[in-house]
């Protein structure tokens, strides 16, 4: 409430919470648990942003959302004065899908830069819900959906990046919601959830381009080899796939950013962005590796992995703001060992079901370990993979309480029986 507009920002995002509550309630399994964690998360991330705005943090915390809300405020200028779109914005690589949000919130309300950040908040918070689905769908275990979306809701980077008028929280949400979709087709085929999932890719294009790719490529790997109650379904669900693909390609969407993926795919100029990002940053890592050979790649691919999943580490620190995601690594490389116990177990057993997240998470893992040289923003988008380890991590937690349990079992069980025993032996005394 201290922050400037707070409360017109609460009145213009109360219609999508009221929204989200009463899908909550109708749609959902286990939905007392799921109206705590939306609005528990909801409440977390009004008061980041409100933080964040209110002293003016921005430049700490995440200098990229002013650069977005300017962006997004030059294109409402140029609808309203009709003045000419700066070079910059008129690059399909940009996130204009972001920029028409603030511009159409600008065009109602005027510049209120917070009523952008709190309809970000209440996707935060959503992404919570969709990763419990996701988590139920694939095992059907409430503990392990319902750590899942504990970790989602209030981890310290989902927190921050879902927050503010970045990129990141829009690009998560959207890509759970596709994966969620593609796990529910495989039950299920459901015209509506096809839908959607075009619906949420171009979601994802007009955010973030490149991550459209490997969410298509997600979409393939669900239906060639995941699992089909029917095969019916799974034709149907084909052919669907073959006639938007092909109406996508008359449109001419295949063209959109073709010429960043091009660059993107050409090691020549992956080097060239590795090597400025080394070098231009404080925490940037990898100055002397070169991934235009194979044997190059092989080398950097290690050391970028490394860096994407645990970094930052302690000499990384360069600023207070680094070093104020200490005790948030402390908790992830703790939880690290569970994640890998969960994923093994996904794989082994649940891998037909799951294989929408394995391919999105791979995929743009090894994209980003081979592309990133710096801390910060591997920091940053670790978040876009996080979100579905976070689902590894509690069924790594749901597995050891799980055997926890059964070792008290067989303990309480052996005590038993020498009760027993004993009370024969002095029967027969």
């Amino acid at each position: 409430m201290f922050v400037e507009n707070g409360l017109l920002g609460i009145l213009v995002i109360l219609p999508l919470v009221i929204a989200a509550l009463l899908f909550i309630r109708r749609y959902t399994d286990d939905c007392g648990f799921l109206l705590k964690i939306f609005v528990g998360g909801l409440l977390a991330r009004l008061v980041v942003s409100s933080i964040i705005v209110g002293f003016g943090l921005q430049e700490t915390f995440g200098e990229d959302s002013l650069v977005h809300e300017l962006h997004g405020f030059q294109l409402w200028q140029s609808w309203v004065d009709g003045a000419q779109l700066p070079y910059y914005l008129r690059d399909w690589s940009r996130p204009w899908g972001l920029h028409i949000l603030i511009a159409t919130i600008y065009s109602v309300f005027g510049r209120v830069p917070i009523l952008v950040n709190f309809v970000g908040d209440v996707l935060g918070a959503g992404t919570a819900v969709l990763v419990h689905s996701i988590g139920w769908h694939i095992f059907r275990n409430r503990t392990t959906a319902r750590v899942a979306a504990l970790l989602t809701a209030f981890f310290p980077a989902m927190l921050i990046w879902s927050s503010q008028i970045m990129k990141d929280g829009y690009v998560v949400f959207f890509v759970v919601l596709t994966m969620l979709l593609l796990i529910r087709l495989q039950e299920k085929f459901r015209l509506l959830d096809m839908i959607l999932i075009f619906v949420s890719l171009g979601a994802i294009l007009s955010v973030r381009f490149y991550i459209f790719y490997f969410a298509a490529l997600a979409c393939v790997a669900s239906i060639v080899f995941g699992r089909s109650y029917a095969n019916k379904n799974r034709a149907r669900a084909v052919i669907i796939f073959s006639a938007v693909i092909v109406v996508i390609a008359y449109t001419g969407l295949v063209n959109v950013g073709r010429e960043q993926v091009d660059k993107l795919s050409n090691l020549e100029s992956i080097q060239y962005s590795r090597s400025a990002l080394s070098k231009d940053a404080a925490s940037g890592y990898g100055k002397d590796s070169d991934i235009t050979t194979a044997s190059g790649m092989a080398m950097a691919l290690p050391v970028g992995l490394v860096n994407l999943l645990l970094a930052p580490f302690p000499w990384q620190f360069t600023s207070i703001r680094s070093a104020m995601t200490l005790p948030e690594m402390f908790v992830w490389w703790a939880l690290f060992p569970t994640m890998i116990l969960g994923a093994g177990y996904t794989f082994k057993n649940r891998f037909s079901t799951a294989i929408p997240i394995f391919t999105f998470a791979m995929a743009l893992t090894i994209a980003y370990a081979l592309f990133q040289t710096n801390v910060g923003t591997a920091y940053r988008q670790r978040t876009q993979i996080q979100v579905f380890l976070f689902i590894f991590i509690a069924v790594g937690w749901t597995i050891l309480k799980e055997r926890r349990n059964d070792r008290k079992l067989e303990a309480r069980n052996r005590q038993i029986e020498f009760e027993r025993l004993l009370r024969g032996q002095k029967l027969e005394s």
